[in-house]
């Protein structure tokens, strides 16, 4: 058994790492020193200890006592610890766009409200017209940056206004319910080439996003498995986006149109349920004419935004042409609103309104069913159901 080794004063040793280990004014301090070096960690802590205890008294402003760290070092430890989560894809574009401003050794205190305006300014100057609430994503990213180094690693960072009036972040206005009519749904379908069509069909049918629509396999739908057994009960799971790590775990039921698209599909990919045929030679992507391949982000987005152009339809995304259309449909069928929850996944009610709209269509169709009501006494439109004790 090896000799253990003696931790210096004011530190711990804790898988190799050394954090600092001491109490002032009665508050623990047990950050890491980011150090395996035994002498290092020695000089740090003492260091932090006589910051801490100046502080305490007065001599020195408490925020100067707090540790420097580089937009570098604060990216790459936030993103790390954010690694499981679905939008991890996202947030990595993000880290990667923010360093490119501020340049990976930037002290983080040195970032101020000026510094994020110019930000914001390069974004749409680099990255053509964006979005507001694009824009405020990226700032949404840059504070829980800030504040994880802050709250966790007792990082210096300044005090910013991000949100009301006069902060950095833009006035986005109120959520858009835009989503297909059926009109709109016929003209998209009908410039669409065989292989979206059916990725567009069962986006609707199923309310499932994108990254979990073109990462589907045949081993999450177990489709030799219920064609032995019979798809009356046919099912599969997928993790949804969530704020638990990992995702949430959401079922979703085959029907008869999903069990139909699924059968036009089997064979065109050995993996992925959704392939797409490749109509000419590209040899710097290992791509031949007449093979199928799954489909990716940049290669999907080129293929929506040709049919939304051909269809004459604009003003939506792919997210709210097929989940939010999905999910309107679904809350205006559904005998209660917990089945449409049930089948689009959302966890709150307030989350599925999001995508309920109120048009002028649903407010005539809902006149007519009311018309029928009174013709019919009053009569529900389905029989009651009947409690058996």
């Amino acid at each position: 058994m090896g000799k253990r080794v003696k931790a210096p004063p004011y530190t711990k040793l804790r898988g190799g790492w050394y954090y600092e280990n001491f109490i002032v004014a009665g508050r623990p301090f047990r950050s890491t020193l980011r150090t395996k070096d035994r002498e290092q960690a020695a000089r740090i802590a003492a260091k932090r200890r006589e910051d801490a205890l100046k502080a305490s008294e007065g001599l020195i402003d408490p925020e100067e006592a707090r540790e420097s760290y580089s937009v570098s070092e604060m990216l790459g430890t936030y993103t790390k610890a954010k690694a499981r989560l679905p939008s991890f894809p996202t947030m990595a574009i993000r880290s990667e766009r923010i360093i490119a401003f501020f340049k990976p050794a930037t002290p983080i205190h040195e970032i101020d409200a000026s510094a994020i305006d110019a930000f914001k300014e390069w974004l749409r100057r680099s990255f053509g017209p964006i979005k507001t609430c694009t824009v405020n994503g990226y700032l949404r990213h840059l504070r829980a940056a800030l504040w994880w180094m802050r709250d966790l690693h007792k990082g210096r960072v300044q005090t910013i206004k991000w949100g009301g009036d006069r902060g950095v972040m833009e006035e986005e206005g109120e959520p858009s319910d835009r989503v297909l009519t059926w009109d709109e749904e016929r003209r998209l379908r009908g410039n669409m080439d065989d292989d979206l069509r059916r990725l567009f069909d069962f986006a609707i049918l199923t309310a499932l996003r994108k990254q979990n629509l073109l990462n589907l396999t045949w081993s999450q739908i177990k489709y030799e498995h219920w064609q032995e057994v019979g798809w009356d009960a046919a099912q599969f799971t997928v993790m949804q986006k969530s704020r638990k790590p990992g995702g949430a775990r959401h079922t979703v039921v085959i029907g008869e149109g999903e069990r139909a698209i699924l059968d036009a599909c089997r064979g065109h990919h050995p993996e992925f349920v959704f392939a797409f045929l490749a109509e000419r030679n590209r040899h710097r992507l290992g791509m031949r004419k007449g093979e199928r391949y799954r489909w990716k982000q940049a290669w999907h987005r080129l293929a929506w935004e040709a049919a939304c152009k051909a269809a004459g339809v604009s003003g939506i995304s792919w997210h709210r042409a097929t989940r939010g259309t999905s999910a309107n449909r679904a809350a205006a069928a559904a005998p209660n609103l917990r089945i449409a929850m049930r089948h689009t996944g959302h966890q709150s009610l307030e989350t599925l309104l999001r995508y309920c709209s109120a048009e002028t269509e649903d407010v005539r169709l809902l006149k007519a069913k009311m018309a029928d009501m009174a013709q019919n006494r009053h009569k529900p439109a389905r029989p009651a159901l009947k409690v058996v004790r």
